[in-house]
């Protein structure tokens, strides 16, 4: 089954995919850059544009526990009417947080951090997920 995990940001989309076993960041050069989706159509259609080339077969969105939870629900249910697939939710508690400090750890420089925060974060969320499912 093919995963795409999605760390949900007002400002900001991270996205991972993987085979089913692996996250792994969806680093793919994208025709649209991230910082153009300003709308919610927008960033529903940047993303069924990706379940269509990737294949993907299940979502898994990154829930937090503060108030933009519910906007991430909202989210999810619009994403699931638009591609008819099944939108999953894990704990993202603490995952930017986390992303920051593995690629710290792995040597980034600050530019890349600001770049790949939300692509790792939603690899989390979605490594997250395949372990406990």
């Amino acid at each position: 089954m093919r995963y795409l995990g999605i760390d949900y940001g007002e400002r900001k989309l991270g996205l991972a995919i993987s085979d089913g076993i692996l996250a792994e960041p969806y680093n793919r050069k994208l025709r649209t850059k991230n910082s153009e989706l300003k709308t919610i159509n927008q960033k529903l259609e940047f993303i069924k544009d990706i379940i269509v080339r990737e294949k993907i077969e299940q979502v898994v969105l990154g829930l937090p526990e503060n108030k933009i939870g519910k906007k991430v629900k909202e989210f999810g249910e619009m994403l699931k009417r638009l591609t008819g697939l099944p939108v999953e939710y894990s704990d993202e508690t603490l995952t930017s947080q986390e992303a920051v400090a593995k690629m710290i750890e792995a040597g980034r420089g600050e530019k890349y951090r600001q770049e790949g925060e939300h692509n790792i974060a939603a690899c989390l969320i979605l490594q997250n997920y395949l372990n406990n499912h």
